[in-house]
């Protein structure tokens, strides 16, 4: 029966132990949930911050692949603008070639005739070889 007293005591003080020692692990375990409450609590806080970033950081590229979309579109307006422009301007400028060469010809024609009438009349003050030549120069002559 001693025996028995003294297991009985025995369980008994192994009990409060180990109660104890459970009271003890549930105040750490509820300061560690405390502590990973607060944690998450931190961790959704940074999370809806990222997802604000996120979200600006979306629009940003959005705004910015319309402006690149809208350069693209001008820039591919203003290319077909010049190749249009340089087309007219470079019929133009083969007109005016023509016309330039047209007129050094025809001055160049002017030239030698003029220089043929100068000569002709020099010689002796009379057109007589010359196309202006009249029938009243020969009776000069």
């Amino acid at each position: 029966m001693e025996d028995l007293k003294k297991n009985e005591i025995r369980a008994a003080w192994d009990l409060v132990k180990w109660l104890q020692g459970t009271e003890a692990e549930l105040v750490k375990l509820d300061e560690d949930q405390a502590t990973k409450t607060t944690y998450i609590d931190r961790l959704l806080v940074a999370i809806v911050g990222a997802k604000a970033r996120e979200d600006q950081a979306w629009e940003i590229y959005f705004e910015s692949a319309a402006t690149l979309n809208d350069g693209i579109a001008d820039r591919e307006a203003k290319r077909a603008w010049y190749a249009q422009e340089k087309a007219r301007r470079d019929e133009e400028n083969g007109v005016l070639d023509e016309v330039i060469r047209i007129f050094i010809e025809r001055v160049q024609g002017l030239d030698a005739g003029l220089r043929n009438k100068v000569n002709d009349f020099s010689v002796d003050s009379v057109f007589q070889d010359s196309d202006i030549h009249r029938e009243t120069d020969d009776a000069y002559a």
